[in-house]
């Protein structure tokens, strides 16, 4: 009996390591924001759950943090942060939020291998910069205050957060590449450790407000939202991912940035690009085993997809996993090796059952949720307006 309990131990640290573990070379990775309570607009009291509970859940595999929506670049005032009902609390006599709990949150999410992000813009606010120095300042500001820098006022307090996202969707494309530039001069001081950035862009290509960051900053990953566009998954013949596979692999600054296929978390969650799920599979698999640049799935946002029920025991952010999960390929091997270490883990708990006349019970895997919930904030819906 012992045996066949460490054996089956070995299994579960197995398919954790082969699902939870984040790599960025992988085409299966989920990307899910959270912070604006988007599910709770229409339906009040349904809120989001707190951060480090969608990790517990091993959905998503990168957490963007969404927004800070005021940049205050001009540092008259501190960053407007803004996570609708889950932080509230200023530090003392300042407007800057102090997110305790959300620091703990993300320490949680990180131990499990997860990415945690935040995300500055949204489809509101007041972001940007005058020039190329204002950014610079300002890329030193956020390091030292959410990454891995040091401020007498971190919202988060020690957790460092593993990097910036970018969901520019106003204002002018001033200043953002010499930010990211300044950001990965300062990301070089923690040799040990890797910090990532990305954007979202809307799918009409070139994108009209991030265009000139996406050709000239050099970006780990892209999340682009086909949704309330015309080149929305929606749309068959005017969806565009050929296009942005070839700005990936031919004018990116970064030849193997990874573009991830951006859908609505329920038909709530955006006004058109909403599809049923027989029809995403379809688009998944043909998306991914015809472009080599697809990194996976952005889904706006974590409480729509977990409220949404697609089936009596499956939440859309349980499907979007499946579906990831089901042709996972790595361009580092690492698919082959955490399949091998599972396939070995497996034959060792078969050995074992099959010496023993101890019946093993299985759980059944949690589905999650119920449909519909959350109190969504004024910073930004992606949803609405984008």
């Amino acid at each position: 009996m012992r045996q066949l309990i460490i054996a089956l131990f070995l299994l579960w640290n197995a398919l954790c390591a082969a699902g939870q573990q984040f790599n960025i070379n992988c085409n299966s990775n989920l990307v899910m924001y959270w912070g604006q309570n988007s599910h709770a607009t229409g339906n009040p009291g349904e809120n989001q759950l707190p951060l480090d509970e969608y990790c517990d859940k091993n959905t998503g595999d990168v957490l963007v943090l969404s927004f800070l929506s005021e940049f205050n670049a001009d540092r008259l005032h501190p960053p407007g942060l803004n996570f609708a009902n889950s932080c509230l609390t200023p530090f003392d006599n300042s407007t800057l939020l102090h997110c305790s709990n959300i620091g703990k949150a993300v320490k949680k999410c990180q131990k499990q291998g997860k990415v945690v992000l935040l995300s500055l813009g949204g489809a509101s606010g007041a972001y940007g910069f005058a020039d190329d120095t204002q950014a610079e300042r300002y890329a030193d500001e956020i390091w030292d205050m959410f990454l891995g820098g040091s401020s007498e006022t971190r919202p988060f307090d020690g957790s460092v957060l593993d990097g910036i996202d970018l969901d520019i969707e106003g204002g002018s494309s001033v200043g953002y590449v010499r930010f990211v530039q300044r950001l990965r001069e300062r990301f070089t001081e923690v040799p040990n450790r890797r910090f990532y950035v990305s954007a979202a862009p809307q799918c009409p290509y070139p994108d009209f407000y991030s265009g000139p960051i996406l050709d000239n900053a050099y970006l780990d990953m892209v999340f682009v939202q086909f949704y309330n566009n015309y080149c929305g998954i929606d749309h068959p013949n005017w969806y565009n991912f050929e296009q942005w596979h070839d700005w990936a692999t031919t004018i990116s600054a970064n030849k193997d940035v990874r573009v991830y296929l951006g859908v609505p978390g329920s038909p709530s969650a955006a006004s058109t690009g909403h599809v049923l799920p027989e029809r995403l599979e379809e688009i998944v698999n043909a998306t991914r085993n015809k472009f080599s640049s697809f990194g996976g799935m952005m889904v706006w946002d974590a409480s729509q997809a977990e409220y949404n029920k697609v089936s009596e025991d499956m939440t859309f952010a349980g499907l979007a996993r499946r579906l990831l999960d089901s042709g996972k390929k790595c361009t580092d091997g690492s698919d082959a090796a955490s399949n091998e270490a599972t396939d070995n883990a497996s034959n060792s708990s078969s050995k074992v059952e099959s010496s023993s006349s101890t019946h093993v019970i299985h759980k059944s895997s949690d589905s999650s949720t119920n449909y519909e919930a959350s109190t969504k904030s004024t910073a930004s819906s992606k949803a609405s307006s984008e």
